[in-house]
C-alpha cells in the first residue's frame, strides 16, 4: 500500500511538473508571436504581400495560442 501510493504521488508530481512545463512554453510562444506582431504592426504602413501573409498566420497562431492556453492552465491547476 505505501509503495502504491508513492507510486501515485511520484505520478501525480511528474504529471503536474509536465503541465507546468507545456503551459510555460505556451506562455512564451505567444509572448514571442506578440512580440512579433507588434513589430509588424509598427510598420504597417510599408507592408507587402508577404507582410500580410505574415500576419495573418501570427494572427491566427496567436489565437491558438491563446485557447491552449487556457486549456493548459486548466491541466495546471488540476494538477495541484
Amino acid at each position: 500500500a505505501v509503495n502504491e501510493a508513492e507510486t501515485a504521488h511520484e505520478a501525480a508530481v511528474a504529471q503536474r511538473a509536465e503541465a507546468l512545463r507545456a503551459h510555460d512554453s505556451l506562455t512564451q510562444g505567444r509572448s514571442t508571436t506578440q512580440a512579433d506582431l507588434t513589430v509588424l504592426l509598427q510598420r504597417r504602413d510599408a507592408w507587402d504581400a508577404d507582410d500580410v501573409k505574415k500576419f495573418t498566420r501570427l494572427t491566427s497562431d496567436e489565437h491558438d495560442l491563446k485557447t491552449r492556453i487556457s486549456e493548459s492552465l486548466i491541466m495546471r491547476e488540476s494538477s495541484d
